[in-house]
């Protein structure tokens, strides 16, 4: 009698524990399901995250390739640059230099052009007796035109016609001749001083002053002093 019995309980135990098994496995079952959404949503996050950097790897990629290409355009053309700043250098010392060289041949020309036209007026002999006295001076140099005639403080000779020599040319290799007399100032040729200044006038009107002082028998002539 018992035996039936026991093995009804026992029987009725087993359902009992495959009801509670089974309840324990829907239970479990949602938190095991959102476990396992919960790994496929990190495994979606990853492969984001992965193809994010992928995507910024390819990006970073392209714009090292545009900076390089940037970059090497900038220096062939920093490269040009050079060449051409170095070129133009040369220009400007071969510039320098030329302009240097025209100053040159300007200042050697026109040192050469007051050689040809400048005057030289000298003494070209002398004749006199106790009351004459004949002065004779040349040019040597380029013609030459007497534009005033003046007596300085110290002359005491009469010089008649010294007048004659205003507004007239001095020509190279052409004697001109100055004629003294005594006068009331000095009675004898030996006590005669002759004093007399002449402005003169180039070609180019550049002028100078020519002065002739001494004693009336044989005077002296100075140097041609420029001025403007």
């Amino acid at each position: 009698m018992l035996y039936p019995i026991i093995l009804k309980i026992t029987e009725d135990i087993s359902i009992w524990f495959d009801i509670i098994q089974t309840i324990g496995v829907l239970v479990a079952l949602p938190a095991a399901t959102w476990g396992i959404i919960k790994l496929f949503k990190k495994d979606r996050d990853k492969q984001l995250q992965i193809n994010s950097l992928k995507q910024l790897a390819e990006q970073s990629g392209e714009q090292t390739e545009i900076l390089s290409g940037q970059l090497e355009k900038m220096a062939e053309s920093n490269k040009i640059q050079m060449e051409y700043l170095y070129l133009f250098g040369k220009y400007l010392s071969a510039a320098e230099k030329s302009i240097e060289l025209q100053k040159e041949q300007k200042r050697l020309d026109e040192k050469k052009r007051i050689a040809e036209i400048k005057p030289r007026i000298k003494k070209a002999g002398c004749t006199s007796s106790s009351k004459q006295s004949k002065f004779n001076i040349k040019n040597a140099g380029g013609i030459v035109k007497v534009i005033e005639i003046s007596k300085g403080p110290d002359n005491n000779v009469a010089i008649p016609h010294l007048q004659l020599l205003k507004d007239r040319e001095l020509e190279p290799g052409v004697r001109y001749s100055i004629e003294m007399n005594t006068s009331a100032k000095c009675s004898h040729m030996n006590s005669c001083i002759v004093d007399i200044i002449l402005i003169l006038e180039d070609e180019d009107n550049n002028k100078y002053q020519l002065h002739i002082k001494g004693n009336a028998r044989n005077p002296e002539v100075s140097d041609l002093i420029e001025f403007d």
